[in-house]
């Protein structure tokens, strides 16, 4: 997304740095901060950027300012580390929901600013990618397994009976782990436990996967929820729950089972 499908950016350049940074509030009080993903940009000895990674499921109205002080700090860290040659900082939110980004996507829709202070008060904007509204040509424009994680998220929103590509997974743990965080999905979970290191695996796999691990877990918890009407003598409710889903699930609700 950084340059329109141009590999310009290569994983060999890619360096691991901390994500988590400090700032003192107003009251004295030291706070931590961490940011999603973030890496240093190199070639050679030579930092080019440093790029940050936001993952949002849902649109959150005060990510302007949460992206300043990120960067902020990042700037601030270039000073007390003592870098003669300055880099950029650069932030990309990528937002997996289905809803549209329609909160503030710059620091002047969250200030009351009077006309006559506006010169004196810069402006800041994000960088949101919708990845659900992504169109055709920019899901071709991916290599890397993100390709497939983007293709999900559009053909979810956009297609019921969407069977996806069989693309073989490169990364499985990485992509496992972040198909679990923007989903919310636990499945990708079990899949990640379940598949064996080095196997190669594509995304209709995956989906095969975790519809089975779903299918097994809710299995066991009906089986659960049976042998407790059965514990407390509820005979009747555990026939009538075998008929009627609602009842079944007023039954789960009351002994905190979750399917």
């Amino acid at each position: 997304v950084l340059f329109d499908g141009e590999q310009r950016v290569l994983p060999e350049d890619l360096v691991d740095t901390s994500a988590r940074s400090q700032f003192k509030s107003d009251d004295g009080v030291l706070h931590e901060q961490e940011r999603d993903v973030v890496k240093r940009w190199k070639h050679g000895k030579i930092v080019i950027a440093l790029l940050g990674l936001e993952n949002q499921t849902k649109p959150d109205e005060n990510m302007p300012l949460r992206v300043i002080s990120y960067e902020g700090a990042s700037y601030k860290s270039q000073l007390l580390d003592g870098e003669k040659n300055f880099y950029p900082v650069i932030t990309l939110v990528l937002h997996f929901g289905k809803q549209h980004w329609e909160k503030a996507r710059s620091l002047y829709e969250k200030l009351e600013v009077p006309e006559e202070l506006r010169p004196y008060v810069n402006d800041f904007s994000i960088n949101v990618f919708e990845i659900s509204y992504l169109s055709e040509e920019q899901l071709t424009m991916f290599r890397s397994d993100f390709g497939v994680v983007a293709e999900y998220f559009v053909r979810s929103r956009t297609d019921p009976g969407y069977k996806p590509e069989r693309k073989v997974i490169q990364h499985v743990d990485a992509f496992l782990k972040l198909m679990k965080a923007v989903t919310g999905d636990h499945r990708y979970e079990e899949v990640r436990k379940s598949v064996r290191k080095g196997v190669s695996i594509t995304m209709c796999e995956v989906l095969d996967y975790r519809e089975k691990r779903g299918i097994e877990r809710d299995r066991r918890v009906l089986n659960r929820l049976n042998d407790l009407l059965l514990e407390d003598g509820r005979i009747e409710d555990l026939k009538r729950s075998t008929r009627d889903s609602d009842f079944q699930q007023k039954l789960l609700d009351e002994y905190g089972l979750k399917v």
